[in-house]
């Protein structure tokens, strides 16, 4: 399946909850911990990989990227896994920024708080089980996933985020 836009979404047969997951253009690690579960985050990952088709699509690359893997949790309760996936000389043009993040989440120590970062609407996919990325097994054994994909420009310089979202996600917060 492909990328679904904003308008194709709407078609698509989710819950409220999950839709106001997939749909709110907030940062999603605010959003999480406005639910007031204690909330935990993990980064699983960071290295320099062979980007995949929508990747290399998204991001004009064929070349190597630096990919960020990681999840948001609540003890054994996986809610999202996501990945960042940061061109070769994006990631060179701002590596001192990148690299203070360390292992915290990106949206909230660097992306949303740097004004030259915008961001694209989003686009959508359903993963079914058998298609989804290894790691997204993480979310639960789930006969199908969504996700959501925007594309962050930096002053001319591209980065990806892919957020997938387990089916047993909290009610979304007021906020």
């Amino acid at each position: 399946m492909d990328w679904l836009n904003p308008q194709q979404l709407e078609q698509q047969a989710l819950d409220d909850t999950q839709r106001l997951w997939l749909t709110q253009p907030k940062n999603l690690t605010a959003c999480l911990r406005a639910t007031q579960l204690p909330l935990e985050f993990k980064c699983l990952s960071q290295s320099w990989q062979t980007p995949v088709i929508d990747e290399q699509r998204l991001l004009s690359t064929q070349a190597d990227i630096w990919r960020r893997e990681i999840i948001h949790f609540v003890a054994d309760t996986v809610y999202v896994y996501a990945y960042v996936s940061i061109p070769r000389r994006t990631y060179q043009q701002y590596q001192q920024q990148f690299d203070s993040v360390g292992n915290l989440p990106i949206g909230e120590n660097l992306l949303y708080i740097t004004p030259e970062i915008t961001r694209s609407p989003f686009q959508f996919k359903a993963l079914p089980t058998a298609t989804a990325p290894e790691r997204v097994r993480l979310l639960g054994n789930e006969s199908l996933y969504w996700a959501r994909n925007s594309l962050f420009d930096w002053s001319g310089y591209p980065l990806s985020i892919t957020e997938i979202f387990s089916q047993n996600l909290p009610p979304f917060p007021v906020m």
